[in-house]
C-alpha cells in the first residue's frame, strides 16, 4: 500500500506538528480568537493526553520551534500503525492541515463534519461575516465530503 515510502510518509506526518493549524492563532478580531481557543484547545489537550506532549501555540505565522523530544514521541506513536491507517492519517492531515485532527479522525474521536468545522473554522468565520463566493462554497463542500468519507474509512479499517 505505501511500499518503500512508509518512512518518508511517517516523517512528513511527524514534521507536520511544527506547522499544525491548531497551534497558530489569530490575534484579532476578538470573537474569532475566542472561538479558536474554545474549539482548538480541547483538541490540543486531547492530543497531549494521547501522545504525552505539550504543544505550544502562537499568534500569527512565526514558526514555533519544535523540540526533538516532541518529534521522537510523536514518531514512536505513529510508527506502529498499519499501512491502511497511515494512508488515512496522511489524507486527514492534508485535508485538515492538522496532525492533531488527523489523529482524532483516525481514532474516531471526531467525525468528518466536526473535523471540517474545526479545521475550517477561520473560513467559516469569514463566510459568516462577509459571505462566500460560489467557488469557495463548492471547494469547502468537497473537502467536507472527503472528511466524511475518511471518517467512514477509519470506521471500516479500525477494530
Amino acid at each position: 500500500l505505501v511500499g518503500d515510502h512508509r518512512q518518508a510518509i511517517v516523517e512528513e506526518l511527524v514534521n507536520h506538528i511544527g506547522t499544525d493549524l491548531l497551534r497558530y492563532r489569530a490575534s484579532y478580531p476578538n470573537d474569532l480568537v475566542v472561538v479558536q481557543v474554545a474549539t482548538w484547545n480541547p483538541w490540543l489537550a486531547w492530543f497531549k493526553d494521547l501522545f504525552d506532549v505539550d504543544l505550544t501555540t502562537t499568534e500569527g505565522f512565526d514558526p514555533i520551534p519544535t523540540q526533538p523530544e516532541l518529534l521522537i514521541s510523536i514518531r514512536q506513536k505513529i510508527l506502529p500503525i498499519s499501512d491502511w491507517e497511515l494512508v488515512g492519517l496522511h489524507a486527514g492531515v492534508k485535508l485538515t492541515g492538522s496532525l492533531v485532527l488527523g489523529v482524532a479522525l483516525s481514532k474516531s474521536a471526531i467525525n468528518g463534519d466536526e473535523a471540517f468545522e474545526t479545521a475550517y473554522l477561520d473560513d467559516l468565520y469569514q463566510q459568516e461575516k462577509w459571505g462566500a463566493d460560489r467557488e469557495k462554497k463548492l471547494r469547502l463542500n468537497g473537502i467536507q465530503s472527503e472528511l466524511n468519507a475518511l471518517a467512514k474509512w477509519f470506521s471500516l479499517i479500525i477494530d
